[in-house]
């Protein structure tokens, strides 16, 4: 069977075509993977924020304030993500990963314009600070008339395992499948 020489000549066409089907399948399953993870995460810390904004609504807003860092520190462990609070000109107050007084200016990052144009900014981006891409969500926010910027961001090292994972499967899948099918 394998000798033939029909059989040959639709070989290699079917299996071409098998494996383009399979690329494509993966990386439209990657791209929905993706998406679906970044909306989930998205509304996640959103609704955070929202408790984040609650909690630490009484304290005092200047910078270097210790029992705010302290706070939102704590927070930030309990939540699982990064806390920062800004002012609206975009001077870090505080922040739950670095000193806030060595931090620079955030006022033209995308998801602080967002929030300052809109209410609420979200963006993907790779952290100037911590070297990773992570996922951000900023929200305008005011106590007795004095308004400041509330900002949660996480990482996005899950989402990069999941994909590299998905990838290797449809490699293996790939492989074993021509390695049957010759």
């Amino acid at each position: 069977m394998f000798k033939s020489a029909y059989f040959r000549r639709l070989f290699l066409p079917y299996l071409l075509l098998i494996c383009g089907a399979m690329l494509v399948v993966g990386l439209l399953a990657a791209r929905r993977l993706k998406a679906t993870y970044l909306d989930r995460t998205a509304q996640g810390i959103r609704d955070n924020s929202t408790l984040v904004a609650g909690i630490i609504n009484p304290l005092p807003r200047t910078i270097g304030n210790d029992p705010l860092t302290d706070q939102i520190k704590s927070l930030g462990r309990d939540l699982h993500c990064r806390i920062t609070i800004m002012s609206v000109d975009g001077t870090v107050i505080a922040d739950s990963g670095a000193d806030a007084r060595r931090m620079e200016n955030h006022r033209f990052r995308p998801e602080v314009i967002a929030a300052l144009a809109q209410g609420d900014g979200v963006a993907v981006r790779r952290s100037d600070t911590l070297h990773e891409d992570m996922l951000y969500f900023a929200k305008r926010v005011s106590v007795s008339d004095s308004p400041y910027l509330l900002r949660l961001s996480v990482h996005l090292r899950d989402l990069d395992h999941q994909l590299t994972a998905l990838h290797r499967n449809l490699l293996l899948t790939g492989l074993f499948t021509t390695a049957i099918a010759g």
